[in-house]
């Protein structure tokens, strides 16, 4: 009894798998894929053709430059960009507000599930994947240097040269 689901892409044997299998036993049930921008994924869903630009994405896992045989796009109902912001960003809240270590493609999933929520007119009951854990990505999607040098998380302004400083001692960095 859900309205979508919501998965992203690496070799597409998930959206595919449950795809087809929510088409079987729920086909209301929207399938929706989350991808990086940058990927093809989007484009191939929501246009039916994709060109690949040589974009390049933070998140790993998922987002593609070409269609892996495993992706039956013919199940996917949907698709929505998430910017490796946008899916930096929701990993820290998914941390600090709910105390999920989820990896970079989750912060994927979860915010293309956000977006997608935030585009309908009414109500819907909506499931993604909690799909990898961010224990191998300490030294990246929750290290804040590493987040201020690829621009993927905003500066706190304090005022003073420490809105400057990117690497603070008194802080362990």
């Amino acid at each position: 009894d859900i309205d979508a689901f919501v998965a992203g892409v690496g070799s597409g044997g998930t959206i595919t798998g449950v795809g087809r299998y929510l088409r079987k036993v729920s086909p209301q049930t929207s399938i929706v894929a989350a991808d990086p921008i940058g990927s093809v994924i989007k484009d191939a869903v929501t246009t039916g053709s994709y060109k690949y630009d040589g974009g390049s994405w933070f998140v790993e896992g998922i987002g593609e430059d070409f269609i892996p045989n495993n992706c039956d796009l013919e199940v996917i109902d949907d698709a929505i960009s998430v910017s490796d912001k946008e899916a930096f960003e929701v990993l820290q809240v998914l941390l600090q507000e709910e105390g999920i270590l989820g990896g970079s493609s989750t912060g994927t999933l979860v915010a293309g599930a956000i977006k997608w929520c935030q585009k309908q007119k009414e109500p819907k009951k909506v499931v993604t994947f909690i799909c990898d854990t961010g224990n191998k990505y300490l030294s990246k999607a929750f290290n804040k240097s590493w987040l201020h040098d690829n621009n993927l998380l905003d500066q706190e302004k304090e005022g003073n040269l420490s809105d400057l400083i990117n690497r603070r001692a008194d802080k362990g960095e």
